[in-house]
């Protein structure tokens, strides 16, 4: 949604009615109660109500870092849809990330560049985001003693999305790896 230019209103329509998310707080009421939580329930609304909240791509991050918790995982999800809805990383921001970073991540950062530059993308009808279909996570009940059967059935989606997505193989592996550093400069 953010790379196909909706505003910030209709994204977070569409997230809350969809997903059920509650997005009416601010980074400040979710400051006061947020706690290290792993959960995408406890860090996607988060992370979105900071992109949602801010101005620019510096101030989203700053602000999801601000809010304590998963921080690096709440930045990375909000810098994640503030990069896309704003289409660049700040000159001084971007410049750190080329100091701080090994020579093969950056190849990942301008592999990226490289395949999204210049891509136009066609906003999605509000109606159509109703058929959104994501595969369904499997079951799992460590006690059962599942975890093979739950890390096979969860290496099948994994690959599943590996196929649906124009990107490396390599890069799902260090992705992580490069949000992380960046927001340790």
């Amino acid at each position: 949604m953010a790379l196909e230019g909706w505003t910030k209103a209709e994204i977070k329509n569409a997230i809350s009615r969809i997903y059920g998310y509650d997005l009416e707080r601010t980074p400040d009421e979710v400051r006061e109660r947020y706690y290290f939580e792993v959960s995408c329930q406890k860090t996607v609304p988060e992370a979105i109500i900071c992109f949602l909240h801010c101005e620019n791509y510096e101030d989203t991050i700053k602000t999801a870092i601000s809010l304590g918790g998963d921080a690096d995982t709440v930045a990375c999800i909000a810098g994640g849809i503030a990069g896309a809805y704003y289409q660049k990383i700040p000159g001084h921001l971007y410049k750190l990330i080329n100091e701080k970073l090994t020579p093969d991540l950056m190849e990942d950062v301008r592999w990226f560049e490289h395949e999204y530059k210049g891509r136009t993308y066609q906003k999605t009808s509000p109606d159509d985001l109703d058929t959104w279909v994501e595969p369904d996570e499997p079951a799992y009940n460590p006690a059962a003693g599942e975890h093979e059967k739950y890390m096979a059935e969860m290496d099948k989606i994994e690959g599943f999305l590996a196929t649906q997505r124009p990107i490396r193989k390599p890069i799902w592996t260090r992705w992580a790896g490069l949000l992380r550093r960046t927001l340790r400069l």
